[in-house]
């Protein structure tokens, strides 16, 4: 019931309130997910790990 309740809120805040003009977290980490993807991605699964890992590493090691 209570994640019903957020999801409702977050979907009324987004409508009221929009897109942030400026540096959103998501958007930032889409641009770099992009750039590292563009750069060592290929139709090789370790590079593909890689990418995954570049990306998604130093936020985890923050997160700690």
């Amino acid at each position: 019931m209570m994640s019903a309740l957020i999801a409702a809120a977050a979907l009324g805040l987004d409508a009221v309130l929009g897109e942030p003009k400026r540096f959103h977290p998501l958007v930032g980490f889409g641009r770099l997910a992009t750039r590292v993807e563009q750069r060592l991605y290929g139709n090789v699964r370790w590079r593909g790990a890689l990418a995954v890992l570049l990306s998604v590493a130093p936020f985890v090691s923050l997160a700690q």
